[in-house]
């Protein structure tokens, strides 16, 4: 059985604007150790949101809901503010 190295559950992160845009809803993902991934969308998608949710590198204000576990550490909880400046 492979290790697991990412497991992401239930994510959906959203920017705190006038029009409270959605970037992300509700993602699932499984990544097991010596996998490779490639993550394809439209412009806008929410690709790069993605990326910045799992590093921890959103700018600005973002409301992050779900669960990031990167090798069994939970890098977000069930629901957090980000401000990363």
């Amino acid at each position: 059985m492979e290790k697991e190295i990412l497991n992401i559950k239930n994510l959906s992160v959203s920017y705190n604007s006038s029009k409270g845009i959605k970037a992300i809803d509700h993602i699932h993902l499984k990544v097991n150790r010596g996998d490779s991934i490639g993550i394809i969308g439209e412009s806008g998608s929410g690709k790069s949101t993605l990326a910045l949710s799992i590093m921890g590198l959103l700018k600005g204000k973002a409301e992050v809901e779900g669960s990031i576990l990167y090798q069994d550490t939970e890098l977000y909880y069930e629901t957090c503010i980000v401000d990363c400046r």
